[in-house]
Order: C-alpha cells, then structure tokens, then sequence
C-alpha cells in the first residue's frame, strides 16, 4: 500500500483504519534496555529514561497520536521472549546489523539513524583476531554469538548483564574485548574508571537502529508504526 508524506502537516496519510485504530488505541507498553548511556538508560532517582530510544518514541507519539508507557526490558531476555512473555508490544532499541542473526518472530522497524558496532580493548594491547582471547558480550547481544565465533574462532565468549559490567570486565582483565555500539561506547569512555579503555577504529560493523515488534501482532499497528517512522526518516 503506497502512501504519501504531507508537507503541510507532516504527518503520514494514514488509511480510515489505521486512524481509527490509533483513536481506540489503548497506552501501549514498550520495553527499553537499560544500562546502554546515550542510546537507553534509566534513571532511578527521576524513575524516568533517557536516550535516544526515548526521544525517537516521543516523536512517533507526537506525529502518530499513539500513547506509549516505558518498562524496562530485562538484559537478560531476548527480545522476542519479553514480548512474548509480557505486556509489552514493542522492544527497543534493536540493533540490527551483520552480526545479528535474523528472527523469524521479530520485525524490525528502522529509523535510520546512522550507527555502527565498535571493538572496545585496554590501550596498549594489540588486537589480533586470529589469536586467543576473550570477548565478552551484553546478554542483550547473545543473538550475534554465531557470528562472533565465526568471526573469531579462537575466542572465548562469556555474557555480562549490560554495557558497563562487559566494560568492567575489560578493566579487571576478566576478558579482553568488547563490541559496544559507537555513541555507547564514546559516552562511556569518558568516565574516568574507563580511562585506560580504548576503541579500536580498523574494526567495526554498521548497525541500523529499530525497534521492534512480534511477527504475530496487530498488523494496523505495525503499519501505523512504519509509516510513522518512515516519516521520521523523511525529515
């Protein structure tokens, strides 16, 4: 179904029944990870998030005329097994790029916002990825295990609950390496316990940032959202 974007209001040309879906439409939960700095990140003392996450929902609230509530999504869920298994309708934010192995249960609405995955180490050490060592991974990221073991045969992979705690593990030389999304990774570092952290530029992936949604839901409200995003994009 093709559609067009107005100029005069900026908003997508919506079908009678997408309009009245988003008119009955109830609040809908939507689950953003935690722990992830400039990208997604709650606050417990405001009980609040921040983010780019949060600032692209406000804006597909804002042209859409969707109600969104925030919950936080558990890092050691995968994406699919939260909707799933919950309330929520929505995840994010999902990262997509070559690493992450598709999901015949999830779909991905993008933003197109301009990103990419980067190797993270202790400065000083040389990487070889044909060597030993140890990557260590956020458990939101254990869809792109067969891709990194792929990658990097001779490595050993282990899982830590969120950006930080694989940070902190590189720090106290549980592992060597991470791979942290690019806007993470240059907030994080300038904290001062990160100081001697490092990123190394010759290695990196391009991700794509969306959220995401089960195959199995409410196709109004999938359309709805991409054209919304779509419109987004578009400006």
């Amino acid at each position: 179904e093709k559609y067009y974007f107005s100029v005069i209001t900026g908003v997508p040309a919506y079908t009678q029944e997408e309009q009245a879906f988003i008119e009955h439409a109830e609040t809908i939960q939507v689950g953003l990870s935690d722990g992830r700095n400039v990208l997604s990140d709650y606050n417990d003392q405001t009980k609040s998030f921040t983010g780019i996450t949060i600032d692209v929902m406000s804006l597909v609230s804002e042209k859409s005329g969707l109600k969104f509530s925030y919950n936080i999504l558990p890092g050691e869920l995968r994406a699919a097994e939260y909707l799933k298994n919950s309330d929520a309708q929505i995840a994010a934010p999902l990262m997509r790029s070559e690493a992450v192995m598709e999901s015949d249960q999830m779909l991905f609405i993008p933003a197109k916002v301009d990103s990419s995955l980067v190797l993270v180490g202790r400065q000083g050490e040389a990487f070889d990825p044909y060597g030993s060592f140890t990557l260590v991974l956020p458990y939101l990221m254990a869809n792109t295990e067969d891709y990194m073991r792929d990658k990097y045969p001779n490595a050993e992979i282990i899982f830590e609950a969120d950006d930080f705690s694989c940070l902190n593990s590189i720090v106290n030389k549980k592992a060597d390496i991470t791979f942290e999304n690019i806007f993470a990774a240059h907030a994080n570092l300038q904290r001062p316990v990160y100081e001697k952290l490092y990123i190394f530029t010759a290695y990196s992936l391009k991700e794509e940032f969306s959220i995401g949604v089960l195959n199995s839901d409410n196709p109004l409200l999938v359309s709805v959202l991409q054209k919304t995003m779509e419109s987004l994009t578009q400006e």
